[in-house]
């Protein structure tokens, strides 16, 4: 137990000093939303402003550059400058550093989330409805969307030769969760060749449960039901495989 505290310290430590991860989770996050909110202020959708209409997105937009960007680039970037090869040689297996790993991003993506989600009510303005029993069953819907994403940024940053290729790779992977995710319009809108790359979209069920309980307040225990086991079983897939495929050098 200690070594896997003392071990998510230190990697939370490290993440703290990377400036660059934290402005394209967070700050362009935010600057694009306020952005897109004044650009559209006269586009009012379904009965509300625009800035709301695209929260979802904007706080899915986040989690992916966290998942695919910051992570795989992580990733290789430990790899490059020996810090898995130091480890290798400690009695810490895989999985205690994999769990290690993923709580540290997943509590940044939680404190990722109370910023975006306090600046954009207090601050934009957003108009959010939390008195459905589903906001709190909306939390460890995000937890299994959190975790597939990471384990997709694990993948690229397993296979990536360095941090260079893990930037190139994790930007156009979050590139294409974006567009085929419904993070700005509606997944649905796609070529039928493309309809099965949406299915497997982690953000696609993250952005349309958000929508649907925090905005719309449609979400239902089927609908709940179904988008929790797909992210439950992309997160479980891909964690297990990184488990048997991670390189420490």
């Amino acid at each position: 137990m200690n070594s896997f505290v003392n071990l998510s310290s230190i990697f939370f430590k490290m993440e703290l000093r990377n400036k660059q991860a934290a402005i394209m989770s967070t700050v362009f996050p935010i600057l694009m939303m306020a952005l897109m909110g004044t650009a559209g202020k006269d586009a009012a959708r379904d009965g509300m402003s625009y800035m709301t209409y695209i929260f979802p997105g904007i706080l899915g937009m986040a989690y992916g550059a966290i998942g695919l960007i910051a992570l795989p680039v992580m990733i290789a970037s430990y790899r490059e400058r020996g810090i898995f090869k130091k480890i290798k040689v400690t009695p810490i297996s895989t999985s205690k550093i994999m769990v290690s790993i993923f709580s540290t991003q997943l509590f940044i993506m939680a404190i990722q989330t109370v910023i975006i989600l306090g600046i954009s009510v207090f601050i934009f303005n957003v108009q959010l409805n939390f008195s459905s029993i589903y906001t709190l069953l909306l939390i460890p819907l995000l937890l299994m969307g959190g975790l597939s994403l990471l384990g997709v940024g694990l993948i690229i940053g397993i296979y990536a030769n360095n941090a260079k290729n893990a930037t190139t790779m994790g930007n156009l992977s979050n590139l294409v969760f974006i567009f085929l995710g419904g993070t700005f319009f509606p997944s649905d809108v796609w070529p039928k060749i493309l309809m099965p790359f949406v299915y497997i979209n982690p953000l696609n069920y993250i952005i349309e449960a958000i929508r649907k309980t925090l905005i719309f307040e449609t979400q239902n225990l089927n609908t709940y039901l179904t988008e929790l086991s797909v992210l439950t079983a992309i997160a479980v897939i891909t964690l297990v495989f990184c488990v048997k495929v991670f390189k420490y050098e």
